[in-house]
């Protein structure tokens, strides 16, 4: 459902800053990740859903050649001139503009020849807490340029400029799950992503009388201060080997920029892989094989939740992902306290069928797929119980289903 007070907060914006009536508003959702955290990077298969709350932009036309981009969040104007952008060099600020800046030079790269706009721009959707807020941004930025331009790119194009935003100027190795999943959002629907192949497939989201809960820790986040790219570069040390020694088919081995390859070990090889771990990286050897193992048992989960939620097993579906949350926490340690408290919370209540962290890790949201019976006084009680076990005050909301990046007619 869309926020309806935001729209009309960017269109009263747009008008106070720019002194005439936007001509248009879009919006580009955030998604949740229902199941195979860390393993787009690793080419394995994974299940997110575009969420109603995101970002919104409204629209209107340049009257100097300059893109004008104002936020109420950070009660703030950021302008671009089209000269500059066309020099084609990046200047980063480290803050949110260098998004709409990236965005705009790859999307001149991509060959779309940029009209300059206005824009105000409000969001729902809580920074650094795991809900890809910086791929909404993208996507919004670029869809709306894309609109101006009169031009078009695919959906998937649109997904992989969001990519190479995070990777070549943002500097976070991300994979290409948060792009896609907000590029191909549909209502009512998750999308089932195999990034070893790029083939997806969506599938009707049938949680019967189960509602999807995002409780945000309020312990903020950022991918360039977590570990991500550590673990990312573990787990491509252990695909270089297991590559090397043929356990896994070099002919299915993708390109560096498109992940690690390690999802494709055929889970009967582990035995094998540790093998090989403790001869080349004996004093890493038990910290790699966790991480190995968190890969391939999170792939393995993607499908077992699938199946679960096709067959209305909402208790198997709630196992996996505290099964998810578990191996998370042991194996790829990326969770810490306060998101172990806020799962714990949750899956103490008898009405939560699972819980799990949601994101890259180290802060962000945990997500539970709650009962048609969980009610207001569960929900006091596990935030209660996890202010008294961190200090932080979480917020709970629930989210459902949308389509991608649109204009709001």
């Amino acid at each position: 459902m869309l926020n309806l007070d935001l729209v009309e907060s960017v269109l009263s914006n747009y008008k106070e800053c720019y002194g005439e009536a936007a001509k248009t508003v879009y919006f580009s959702p955030g998604r949740v990740n229902l199941i195979g955290e860390h393993i787009d990077y690793n080419n394995g298969s994974v299940l997110p859903v575009a969420i109603d709350v995101g970002n919104y932009a409204a629209i209107g036309e340049s009257k100097d050649q300059y893109f004008r981009f104002f936020t109420d969040k950070f009660k703030q104007e950021y302008q671009l001139s089209l000269a500059d952008l066309e020099t084609r060099e990046y200047k980063p600020a480290g803050e949110w503009t260098d998004y709409i800046q990236a965005t705009l030079l790859e999307l001149l790269e991509a060959g779309i020849k940029l009209k300059p706009f206005y824009a105000s721009i409000g969001s729902d959707l809580p920074g650094g807490a795991g809900l890809s807020s910086s791929a909404s941004l993208e996507l919004l930025i670029a869809t709306t340029a894309l609109a101006v331009a009169d031009a078009e790119l695919p959906e998937l194009e649109l997904a992989k400029l969001g990519q190479v935003v995070e990777n070549k100027y943002i500097g976070v190795q991300s994979g290409l799950m948060d792009q896609l999943a907000i590029a191909l959002g549909k209502e009512g629907e998750a999308l089932l992503y195999n990034l070893a192949n790029h083939g997806y497939r969506h599938f009707p989201l049938n949680l019967a009388e189960a509602r999807i809960l995002v409780i945000d820790s309020h312990k903020r986040r950022s991918l360039r201060e977590s570990k991500y790219n550590e673990r990312r570069e573990e787990c491509q040390r252990i695909a270089d080997l297991l590559f090397a020694e043929g356990l896994i088919d070099s002919e299915k081995r993708p390109r560096y920029e498109e992940g690690t390859g390690l999802a494709l070990l055929d889970p009967e090889k582990i035995a094998e892989a540790n093998i090989l771990l403790q001869e080349y990286y004996p004093e890493e050897a038990s910290i790699l094989s966790r991480r190995l193992e968190h890969v391939i048992t999170e792939n393995s989960r993607v499908y077992e939740f699938l199946q679960a939620v096709d067959g209305a097993d909402l208790k198997r579906a709630g196992e996996v992902l505290n099964a998810s949350h578990a191996s998370l926490a042991k194996n790829y340690e990326v969770t810490g306290k306060e998101m172990d408290s806020l799962a714990t919370a949750c899956q103490a209540e008898p009405e939560v069928y699972g819980a799990r962290i949601c994101g890259a890790g180290f802060g962000g949201v945990v997500i539970a797929l709650v009962s048609e019976n969980f009610d207001q006084s569960m929900l006091n009680r596990i935030l209660q119980n996890y202010h008294e076990a961190t200090g932080y005050r979480a917020e709970a909301y629930f989210v459902n289903s949308t389509n991608g990046p649109s204009r709001i007619d």
